[in-house]
């Protein structure tokens, strides 16, 4: 479609608007990326995508999105080679994969015929193994869990009991007269 018949219609403004039901950055900058088709076989099938979702509103209620994130850019930023990520970036990712199994599962349980949409579902990789892993080894702050594996717990279960050893000897010392004399210990 022409950008002047775009304009006349406000098409951009409608868009804007249209983003305001967005429940995500991401689903907002597809609305926004949106165009008109001048093919009658798209527009139908189209239409038929939105009678089926519009089904699927009515019937099962919301589609669980809540947890879906933008994680695009830091797919991209993973991509170059010595690159990484901080633990707390990783909450991203683990929010969107569980979004994601949410989503298909509610698709897939759902009454609603909608072999369209069925479509759709089929191309939402199967990543639970992903996100078990990165519950297990991220706190709900991104901190990085003993269980993220069996060394950084061995290694984290020494220290402790390295660290009760100084505080046991610590305690020791510090009543002892002759350290007085080197510390100001109050008895």
């Amino acid at each position: 479609m022409e950008e002047h018949a775009l304009r006349v219609l406000e098409f951009h403004r409608f868009l804007q608007i249209f983003k305001g039901y967005a429940s995500s950055e991401v689903g907002s900058a597809l609305c926004l990326s949106l165009s008109p088709s001048g093919e009658r076989r798209e527009i139908e099938v189209l239409l038929r995508q939105a009678e089926e979702a519009s089904a699927i509103l009515q019937e099962e209620g919301e589609i669980p999105l809540a947890g879906l994130q933008e994680v695009r850019p830091l797919l991209q930023r993973i991509q170059a080679e010595g690159s990484c990520l901080l633990a707390d970036e990783f909450l991203p990712l683990r929010s969107t994969l569980s979004a994601a199994g949410r989503v298909a599962q509610f698709l897939d349980n759902s009454r609603v015929h909608h072999p369209r949409l069925q479509e759709w579902t089929g191309k939402i990789p199967e990543f639970r193994s992903l996100e078990v892993e990165l519950e297990n080894a991220l706190g709900p702050r991104g901190e990085i869990l003993d269980s993220a594996s069996p060394e950084l717990a061995r290694l984290r279960k020494a220290i402790s009991r390295a660290r009760n050893r100084i505080r046991h000897a610590w305690k020791g010392y510090g009543n002892k007269k002759i350290c007085a004399g080197f510390f100001r210990i109050k008895s």
